[in-house]
């Protein structure tokens, strides 16, 4: 309410002084009165009106933690007291109440004294008018169409035709409402002054008017100013009525005397224009709104399109084209793949508009010769390095390197292994690799047949036994194969033959040589794989034993599909004169050989037409490889930040390069390392380090580190406090630089505005089990309570409440029970439940030039939380178990 009030009164000044200095003694009376009138209105409304501005979404993360500088605050119980009831906004309420009360018990007297003057004299209807006739001497006045003459005077015929003229004005003109609309107006601002300035200037502006209409009748000025001055008054008060007032006369005669010119009158009513404008955007609210991404979506449905277009024209890419289109569209899918947010994150348009574009790439790119393989690069699946897990009936993500035995269990079985031929079934398919599965005809019929297709044989259904006779009868050698698709998304495979010696007639396995065994050559590429992996195995497993490093063989997955294959197919006297097969070998088995697991039986169903993100590749995910690239550029980023000059001192584009680098670095240490790589890698330090970006009290600059009062150490977030690498950047400065650097000034930003409903609680839980909870979806009001508290609030908490209840305690759990983005309005009336560490901060960050203040702050069970902690939301955990409240992260 002070807030509006000060905007209220700021436009209402502003106004005020416009007319002050460039309307009031100007011939626009008419103008004057609506401007007068408008300007009330204006005040009121202006500070209502919101201003919407659409800013670029920020994507927050509580995945900075292991930035946080954790202070071991003092708790200490306070005692609640109950608030007295004459604080200092009751006692302001209660004044405001009674000024309203006397003020419209004033109005209601006087319009009661009004009536009786009216009902008890004498009236005289005189065309619109009524003259009432007043026994005391008095002034004439009007109200509405009434008009007030004392009665000695008007029979004797003492009053001029000017004066009745004048107050006739008023009363055609209808000034008694302005005065209404005044009164009323004074009764809710009766405190501010501005009402009353702006009331003799509407009431001074009445008696412009008149005299303006009664010069237009042709009365000679100075007989009209002469007459004024007999019956002006300066001592009788007339609340609600028009009377000739004496304080104004001389500025009166003054505007009778003036001329304005039209040009000047246009000029004066533009200006009134800006003014509104200047204060509409200078007091109107404003809204921060986080606007959709539509260029990306954009994007995605522009491609969508493209693909539906090829897919309807049927399109054929051909190799001398294949690769610039599909470098295209790869830079596109680049582009959009690695805009934040992640793809988890996304809304479901972008999710669909990704998953299809990475399935039009992989289907062009396993299309491609080797040639041309060797040019581009594989795309990358989006969900990337996450992998979708559905288990329990709940289905999320999570990264690879923190799936359990029981996630990992979910995952469909790798695909078969290879043969000699290029293509598995339906042509190209995601898991190919450079060396693809291939069946036999046999297997290629029995694999269809697990699949539910149809068989037809020259365009005759046959059963899928009848294939498999078929198969095993010829072996392919006189028979077309055609696979299809029907409109349900089934295969259809069609027999054909040329010269009429296809047979179903023969038993399944009549023929005894199914299966073509391997080549002389191959056997002996399959030995030579197998020793050299057994060799270097084992020489890893005694070094390992013996306390030195154990360098393991990393097997390649098409390796071990191709050789896998090999010695599979091989016959019982090709195995006997060859290796075992490494994974089989007892003597690597009891030593702890580490592999993958042998590929499964050929049932596998494999998706269609693109790149599956689960295929046996994301199996073997090699985490030092992820490892390196991060030490690689975090040795680029570390020669940038020690090459003098400092930072600070660097172009803008320097400036750019290592800011954009050292968040890449924070990112990939935070998504990409698994919690092994990154206890053994450095976070990297800020690239101004041994300075600090301090945003505090409107001023933001840089300040040396180990400089900072408590106060400002608690305003920023990335300061590896008193460590010896931030310790060792004091070498980095000069003698002559300065311990503060002043950036800018700033004015805070409103928070962004939650568009969705969804209520937010926050309770925070000390190490001494000190709980509070909040007031509101801030972290700004909370208030202490007991365990027997919240009990108590928990179970007046409806069914339909109790199903919408998610208590979270871990961040990286806080999408578990998600399907879709947590502010899609399918969960706009949930009941989110964030169980905090009691360590909360406001921090200042500046985005886009925009100062705004973030809460920091950390989820109960987030970075290795203490035993004590871990009880204390325990306790809480079995409240809400207790009252039905399942969906938990505890």
């Amino acid at each position: 309410m002070a807030i509006y009030i000060l905007k209220f009164s700021a436009c209402l000044f502003v106004f005020w002084i416009v007319y002050f200095l460039f309307l009031e003694r100007q011939q626009m009376h008419h103008f004057k009165r609506f401007y007068l009138l408008s300007v009330f209105v204006l005040a009121i409304v202006i500070p209502t009106l919101t201003i919407i501005e659409y800013v670029e979404p920020v994507v927050t993360t509580f995945e900075t933690v292991p930035t946080f500088i954790n202070i071991e605050p003092d708790f200490v119980e306070a005692p609640i007291e109950a608030a007295p009831f004459l604080n200092l906004e009751t006692t302001l309420w209660l004044i405001y109440g009674f000024g309203v009360l006397v003020f419209t018990s004033r109005f209601i007297i006087n319009l009661i004294k009004m009536q009786r003057r009216i009902s008890k004299n004498e009236n005289i209807k005189k065309r619109s008018f009524i003259y009432v006739l007043l026994q005391e001497n008095t002034i004439p006045h009007s109200f509405f169409r009434y008009i007030f003459f004392n009665k000695t005077r008007y029979e004797s015929l003492n009053i001029p035709e000017e004066v009745i003229l004048h107050e006739e004005t008023h009363a055609k003109q209808l000034h008694s409402i302005d005065i209404i609309f005044l009164e009323v107006l004074q009764i809710v601002f009766w405190f501010h002054p501005l009402i009353y300035i702006l009331k003799h200037h509407i009431k001074l502006n009445h008696e412009f008017l008149a005299d303006q209409a009664v010069l237009k009748q042709g009365a000679d000025t100075k007989t009209y100013q002469n007459i004024l001055l007999q019956f002006s008054s300066n001592t009788q008060d007339y609340q609600l009525t028009s009377a000739i007032n004496y304080s104004s006369i001389k500025k009166r005669f003054t505007v009778m005397k003036t001329q304005t010119s039209k040009t000047r009158i246009w000029l004066s009513t533009l200006l009134v224009l800006p003014i509104i404008a200047i204060l509409f955007y200078s007091f109107a609210e404003k809204e921060y709104v986080e606007k959709e991404e539509s260029s990306t979506i954009d994007h995605v449905e522009h491609i969508k399109d493209e693909l539906k277009k090829a897919k309807e024209l049927q399109i054929n890419y051909v190799d001398q084209n294949v690769v610039e289109i599909y470098l295209k569209k790869y830079d596109i899918y680049e582009a959009l793949r690695t805009t934040e947010p992640h793809y988890i994150n996304k809304s479901k348009q972008q999710q669909e508009g990704l998953d299809d574009m990475f399935s039009d790439l992989g289907g062009l790119y396993f299309r491609m010769s080797k040639e041309n393989k060797a040019k581009v690069k594989r795309p990358i699946s989006p969900i990337k390095p996450y992998v979708q897990i559905t288990l329990n009936g709940k289905t999320y993500y999570k990264k690879r390197n923190e799936l359990t035995a029981e996630e990992i269990a979910t995952f469909p079985p790798p695909p078969p292994p290879p043969a000699k031929q290029k293509t598995s079934k339906g042509g190209p398919n995601p898991n190919d690799t450079q060396s693809i599965y291939n069946p036999s005809f046999l297997e290629f019929i029995i694999e269809m047949e697990n699949e539910g297709a149809s068989f037809y044989l020259n365009d005759e259904e046959i059963s899928a036994k009848e294939a498999k006779a078929i198969a095993a009868n010829n072996k392919g050698k006189r028979t077309d194969i055609l696979t299809q698709l029907d409109v349900n998304e089934k295969y259809v495979v069609k027999l054909s033959n040329r010269r009429n010696n296809v047979s179903p007639d023969k038993k399944v396995g009549e023929d005894k040589e199914i299966q073509e065994k391997p080549t002389l050559k191959e056997v002996a590429e399959y030995n030579d794989w197998a020793k050299q992996l057994k060799k270097e195995t084992l020489a890893a497993q005694e070094d390992e034993r013996n306390g030195k490093t154990a360098n393991y063989p990393i097997v390649k997955q098409k390796d071990l599909i191709k050789y896998v294959g090999i010695y599979k197919r091989m016959t019982s006297t090709q195995k006997e004169n060859s290796v075992e097969l490494p994974i089989a070998d007892d003597e690597l088995k009891n030593t702890g050989l580490k592999f993958p697991p042998p590929p499964p039986p050929a049932k596998q169903k494999t998706s269609n037409g693109g790149p599956n993100a689960n295929s046996i590749e994301d199996y073997y995910f090699n985490d030092s490889e992820i490892k390196k690239e991060y030490l690689k550029k975090f040795k680029q980023y570390e020669t940038f930040r020690h090459t003098k000059p400092h930072f600070l001192h660097k172009t803008k584009a320097e400036k750019s390069k290592m800011n954009n680098l050292w968040l890449e670095l924070r990112k990939h240490y935070i998504y990409k390392l698994s919690e092994k790589d990154q206890k053994s890698v450095e976070l990297p330090i800020t690239p101004f380090a041994p300075y600090v970006k301090i945003n505090k009290d409107g001023k933001s600059y840089y300040k040396v580190y180990n400089q900072l009062t408590p106060e400002e150490e608690k305003t920023e977030m990335f300061t590896l406090k008193s460590s010896p690498k931030m310790i060792k950047t004091l070498e980095l400065l000069d003698k002559n630089d300065p311990i503060i650097i002043p950036i800018e000034t700033y004015t805070l930003e409103k928070p962004i505005k939650e568009t969705a409903t969804k209520r937010l609680v926050y309770i925070t839980i000390s190490e001494d089990g000190t709980y509070s909870i909040s007031k509101d979806n801030t972290f700004k009001n909370f208030e202490a309570v007991s365990l027997k508290t919240l009990e108590s609030v928990i179970a007046n908490l409806s069914p339909i409440e109790i199903k919408n209840t998610f208590v979270f305690s871990k961040n990286k759990d806080s999408k578990k029970f998600r399907s879709k983005p947590a502010k899609s309005p399918e969960y706009q009336d949930d009941i989110e439940v964030y169980l905090v560490k009691n360590d909360i901060r406001y921090t200042t960050i500046e985005y886009n030039g925009k100062y705004r203040e973030h809460p920091s702050f950390q989820l109960a069970l987030d970075n290795r939380p203490s035993e004590k902690l871990k009880s204390h939301v325990s306790k809480l955990a079995k409240l809400f178990k207790k009252y039905g409240i399942t969906n938990l992260t505890l």
